[in-house]
């Protein structure tokens, strides 16, 4: 009560006798004495008693229902002054949505749809509640399609697309399959801009129809519904890199990347996705380099540490000892992937041994005798060590290097976890391959199947350009090449496409058509996304 003197005390003395007779003798009584004295007061005292209003909820740590009820109360008061006021409307609305109160909610609503016909969020509320009234599905299903019809011509559009939205709900809980598709179009077509329309077609299409096409029209209207959304530019990415429309993919991607970085929502994937498209789009020399300067200023920077420590005689268990450091295995594997592109043994073998050496020191740390790490059971610990390894024998198989300690650690794997041999064979094709049994080796990919993984198709198609078999060799390797677009090994992939002079066939149809339709996406929203402030 003495923050509500306070402000009180502020007013001119004219106006705490008016607020007070509100208060004390009701508002009829203030209106009369208003009308006695000077109607012109009266948006004065409704703003005091608004601001007295509001001022009693901000007194409170954490407001109840009961407050925001008397809140609503008071400013209802307020509304007796002024009864045009369209801001004041909206807030007995905000008041009334916090009480929990159903009734009062419709009712300030009725009175703000009557101030502001235009009020989308209103009128909607207020037609979904009279819906909500009607007892069986069938009468609300009915009452929808009369909004949607003729009758509710003269509600706005976006009014009628989310009307049309709730309805194909409600189709579709019903098991009314061609109903729920026939409105969902219809909510799409009311309103492009209705982003949950958009993408709920976007998420029914994608799993109903195989159409890349389509599905990346659908794609766009998400993207014109909510341009600043980055998941949005990076699904419309990843479509374009998996059709090999890499110019357009670069694009969305980067816009993506922008607005994760402005969230602060970068992700290790993330960052691996925009180095295999930069390979494919600015080449594996620029990708090489980056993460080759970046390991060394990381070494530089700990050698620096390093060096100062001994001089001052420092404890150096404290410090991190620069051969001991190196990148995350991943950009390893991009090392690696960039230096075989090239023909860069030197690049491909300094790789190598840093890969060796993380993932020999992560699986010593799974396989700790005194036992396994937090959140492993032992069976966990040793097949993600068994994984681990595995996936450092296909890089020396594939990069064909230490095929001696190769044979060595999978001598060492069958012998530490001897029922999870399946987990050893997809290296059984690329031992076969560096071989030189190269029949056997695409014997062995078939012979798996699905088991292979693209690893093992990469080895088939080695084993056929081995043979001579070119053509057969570009066949294998550009199946495997429209999945997983922005991944590093689909980046090698399609280097080894472009190396064997098809590089034509790394776009697809579809990709030549869903470019033409990114292309046609306006520029407008590239700035949207880097200069919102100029919309």
């Amino acid at each position: 009560m003495r923050h509500i003197r306070r402000c009180l005390d502020r007013l001119p003395v004219r106006l705490v006798s008016l607020v007070a007779a509100a208060w004390l003798t009701g508002l009829s009584t203030a209106r009369a004495q208003l009308a006695f004295e000077d109607e012109i007061l009266a948006p004065d005292v409704s703003r005091a008693v608004q601001r007295l209003a509001l001022l009693e909820l901000r007194m409170q740590a954490s407001p109840t229902p009961d407050d925001y009820r008397i809140a609503y109360h008071t400013l209802r008061m307020a509304q007796e002054l002024t009864p045009d006021d369209v801001e004041l409307a909206r807030k007995i609305v905000a008041a009334a949505w916090s009480t929990g109160d159903s009734a009062l909610l419709i009712d300030a609503t009725r009175d703000l749809v009557r101030l502001d016909p235009t009020d989308t969020v209103a009128q909607l509320r207020l037609i979904v509640a009279g819906i909500a009234r009607y007892q069986t599905v069938e009468d609300r299903i009915a009452a929808y399609r009369r909004f949607l019809g003729p009758a509710g011509d003269r509600l706005r559009p976006e009014v009628r697309s989310r009307l049309a939205l709730d309805a194909a709900l409600l189709l579709r809980e019903q098991g009314d399959e061609d109903g729920f598709v026939e409105l969902l179009e219809q909510a799409l077509d009311l309103d492009g801009s209705n982003k949950a329309a958009a993408q709920l077609a976007l998420t029914y299409f994608s799993s109903n129809v195989d159409d890349p096409v389509g599905l990346f029209e659908m794609q766009v209207n998400v993207l014109y519904a909510d341009p600043i959304d980055p998941q949005v530019h990076l699904s419309m990415a990843h479509a374009l890199a998996d059709q090999g429309a890499m110019e357009s993919a670069k694009r969305f991607f980067e816009l993506a990347a922008y607005l994760f970085q402005l969230a602060g929502r970068v992700t290790p994937e993330l960052e691996m996705q925009g180095l295999a498209l930069r390979f494919q789009t600015v080449g594996p020399q620029d990708v090489l380099d980056t993460l080759t300067g970046s390991l060394s200023m990381m070494r530089q920077n700990a050698r620096e540490r390093w060096d100062i420590a001994v001089e001052r005689g420092l404890p150096l268990d404290d410090f991190t000892n620069p051969d001991e450091v190196r990148l995350d295995p991943d950009k390893d594997k991009m090392r690696i992937i960039c230096g075989m592109a090239l023909g860069d043994d030197e690049s491909v073998r300094a790789a190598i041994d840093d890969l060796g050496a993380s993932t020999l020191y992560a699986s010593e740390q799974l396989l700790n005798p005194q036992g396994p790490p937090a959140g492993y059971t032992r069976d966990q610990a040793v097949q993600a060590a068994i994984n681990m390894l595995v996936d450092l024998q296909l890089y020396r198989l594939w990069a064909d290097v230490d095929r001696e300690q190769v044979n060595a650690d999978v001598q060492t794997l069958r012998g530490l976890a001897p029922n999870m041999g399946t987990l050893l064979e997809p290296l059984e094709p690329w031992m076969l391959l560096r071989d030189d049994k190269f029949e056997q080796a695409i014997a062995r990919v078939d012979e798996l199947g699905v088991r292979a993984g693209r690893f093992g198709q990469i080895a088939r198609a080695l084993a056929l350009e081995e043979m001579g078999r070119t053509e057969a060799a570009v066949d294998a390797l550009v199946a495997i090449s429209h999945e997983k677009g922005l991944a590093p090994v689909t980046a090698w992939i399609r280097h080894r496409v472009k190396a064997l002079g098809a590089s034509e066939r790394l776009i697809t149809r579809e990709g030549v058509a869903i470019d033409a339709l990114a292309r046609d996406v306006p520029r407008f929203v590239d700035d949207m996304v880097i200069d919102p402030k100029s919309f």
